[in-house]
């Protein structure tokens, strides 16, 4: 939504110069707000995305109304964990066939303790 709204304002720098970098990026600006409305596909990865991210806060607040706020904040802590192991799962079970997620490499023990 601001870079819309910025996308519309004059891109002139202090000594009144037009500045051709800043031409230019207002039109790759418009032109990708103007592709998000006319293509369905951007629309619905949007879409899907907005929903996501308020299932996640929403549940966010539910912990820490809940569970308190430490709570959260460990488990917070805990997601950067739960998402290295869901690549190992990926790359080792025939979801991924070994071309998602990472493999165990020598240094994974320290990745694990860390």
């Amino acid at each position: 939504m601001l870079t819309g709204i910025l996308s519309l304002t004059p891109a002139i720098l202090s000594t009144a110069k037009l500045h051709s970098s800043c031409l230019l990026n207002q039109c790759a600006n418009l032109s990708t707000c103007a592709d998000v409305h006319l293509l369905a596909d951007p629309q619905i990865v949007l879409g899907v995305d907005m929903f996501a991210l308020l299932a996640y806060n929403m549940s966010g607040m539910m912990v820490t109304d809940h569970l308190g706020a430490v709570f959260r904040t460990v488990l917070e802590t805990m997601r950067t964990l739960f998402v290295w192991l869901l690549g190992l799962l990926l790359f080792y079970t025939p979801l991924g066939m070994g071309q998602l997620g990472e493999s165990w490499t020598e240094w994974s023990f320290l990745q694990a303790a860390g």
